[in-house]
């Protein structure tokens, strides 16, 4: 059990030792909100990548995010999908976004892994590599 939803605690977006301040909580709970609907359509375990959850400045310069990035807002994630190659996973985002099953959102495709934020307006890209 989860302390945000069912499945998503919130130490999961804060594997990288980056606490969420609480001024930024209500996002948090919101992108929490988001990502169970996400893993309850799939049907899958959904894991939040070490540096995929909310970041501070220094480490998002650190480790090379965007400058305007959405998670030093709390409100993206990278993750993975027990079982699932990234490519399908990012598919289904795709999909859950176009039929109203998510909020209206970032959607990044990565080799590794998905990146979806709730910023409230659809942005879509590729990262290094990606075809």
């Amino acid at each position: 059990m989860g302390d945000l939803t069912k499945n998503f605690s919130r130490w999961e977006f804060e594997k990288n030792g980056c606490k969420t301040p609480d001024s930024l909580l209500p996002n948090l709970r919101r992108l929490a909100r988001e990502m169970q609907k996400v893993r309850d359509a799939i049907g899958k375990p959904v894991h939040i990548t070490r540096n995929g959850g909310y970041r501070t400045e220094e480490v998002n310069r650190r480790i090379g995010g965007a400058p305007n990035s959405q998670h030093k807002l709390a409100t993206a994630c990278d993750f993975t999908v027990e079982g699932m190659a990234p490519d399908r996973a990012t598919d289904r985002v795709f999909e859950l976004r176009r039929d109203g099953g998510i909020s209206k959102g970032g959607i990044g495709r990565y080799t590794g892994f998905t990146h979806y934020d709730c910023r409230g307006a659809n942005a879509n890209w590729k990262g290094t590599g990606v075809k």
